[in-house]
C-alpha cells in the first residue's frame, strides 16, 4: 500500500520544481548530504524528494540502511510545499466558484422555447459592469456598483434599491450587470420580470415552488415594475413576495419607468401597501438623462 501511494505521487509530480528568488537548497536525508532538494524560503518545506520505502518502523526519518526505492535507486522528483498546496487550493475553489457561478448564470438568464428546449443566453451571462463606456454617467450603474461595494453592509441592513426613470435609461442594463456580479460572489440571484410573477399561482405546485425560491433568494430583481399593470391578484402576488423578503431581512432591487414622485404620491391609493414598503426598504435612484436604446441605435447605423 504504502508502495503504490509513493507510485502515484510520483507519476502526479512534475518532472522538475521550479526554483524561486528566496528559496534555498539543503539535504533530503541527514545521513546523505550531497543529496539536495530544493526548500521553499516562504514555509520552510521542501519542493522536492526522493520517494523511499522505510525497510523497519522508525520514529522519524529512518536511515540509509533501512530504507529502500521504488525504482531500486534514489530519484528526485517534486513535490508539493505548503504554499504550493495552499495555492491549489485555492485554484480549486476559484475554478468550483466559477464552475458555479456560470451554471447560476445559466439558469438565470436561460429559457425554454416552444418546443421545450433550453437555450443559454450568454450575451446575458457577459453583461458585466466593465462592458459599459457607453454607461459611464449612468447614475443606475454608478448605484449598483456601490451597493456592489458595500454588498454585505447591504445585506445586514436588507435595503435594495428602486432604479426609476424613462424607458431607455439604462435601468435594466444596471440591474443585469449587478445580478451577473453578485452571482460572481456567489450570492443566490433571481432576475424576473413583473409579469413573470404576477402570471405564478398560489394553488400550482410548480410556481409555489418558483414562489419560495423568490422569497430566499440573496437577491430578488423585479424589472419593469410598474403597479399601473397590477390587478388585484398581481398586486397581491407582488406585495405578499416583497413583504415576505423584508421580514427575512433580504434585500429587493426594483426597475421601473415610474417616477419618484409617483412612488411616493401614488393616484391610486391601493398601491400604497407596496409603495410604502418600498419607500422605507429601498434606496431611490432616479435618473432619465439619455436613452441608451436611441445612442445605441445611432451607433449601429
Amino acid at each position: 500500500m504504502y508502495a503504490e501511494a509513493i507510485r502515484k505521487a510520483m507519476n502526479q509530480a512534475a518532472d522538475k520544481a521550479t526554483f524561486v528568488e528566496g528559496d534555498y537548497y539543503e539535504p533530503y536525508f541527514f545521513d546523505e548530504p550531497d543529496m539536495k532538494v530544493i526548500i521553499c524560503g516562504v514555509c520552510g518545506k521542501p519542493k522536492e524528494c526522493y520517494p523511499y520505502i522505510p525497510t523497519e518502523i522508525c520514529e522519524g526519518q529512518p536511515p540509509k540502511d533501512k530504507r529502500t526505492y521504488p525504482f531500486g535507486r534514489p530519484v528526485k522528483v517534486s513535490c508539493l510545499c505548503d504554499c504550493d498546496v495552499d495555492r491549489k487550493k485555492k485554484a480549486e475553489q476559484r475554478a468550483n466558484i466559477e464552475k458555479i457561478s456560470a451554471q447560476r448564470k445559466m439558469e438565470c438568464w436561460g429559457y425554454v422555447d416552444a418546443d421545450g428546449i433550453f437555450h443559454r443566453n450568454t450575451e446575458m451571462e457577459k453583461t458585466c459592469f466593465e462592458n459599459n463606456s457607453t454607461y459611464d454617467d449612468n447614475k443606475h450603474i454608478k448605484a449598483c456598483k456601490k451597493y456592489m461595494s458595500t454588498i454585505s453592509q447591504r445585506l445586514d441592513d436588507g435595503k435594495g434599491l428602486f432604479l426609476c426613470g424613462k424607458s431607455g435609461a439604462g435601468k435594466s442594463y444596471a440591474a443585469i450587470c449587478f445580478a451577473n456580479a453578485a452571482m460572481d460572489r456567489m450570492f443566490q440571484t433571481c432576475f424576473r420580470e413583473q409579469w413573470q410573477i404576477t402570471r405564478l399561482s398560489q394553488f400550482d405546485d410548480k410556481d409555489k415552488y418558483e414562489l419560495s425560491k423568490l422569497e430566499s433568494a440573496a437577491f430578488l430583481i423585479i424589472d419593469d415594475f410598474n403597479p399601473d399593470k397590477l390587478n388585484d391578484y398581481g398586486r397581491e402576488v407582488i406585495f405578499n413576495l416583497f413583504d415576505a423578503r423584508i421580514k427575512r431581512g433580504l434585500p429587493t432591487i426594483f426597475t421601473s419607468n415610474a417616477t419618484k414622485n409617483s412612488i411616493e404620491n401614488p393616484v391610486n391609493q391601493v398601491d400604497k401597501r407596496i409603495t410604502d414598503r418600498i419607500i422605507q426598504r429601498c434606496h431611490i435612484i432616479e435618473d432619465s438623462t439619455h436613452n441608451y436604446r436611441r445612442i445605441k441605435q445611432k451607433e449601429t447605423e
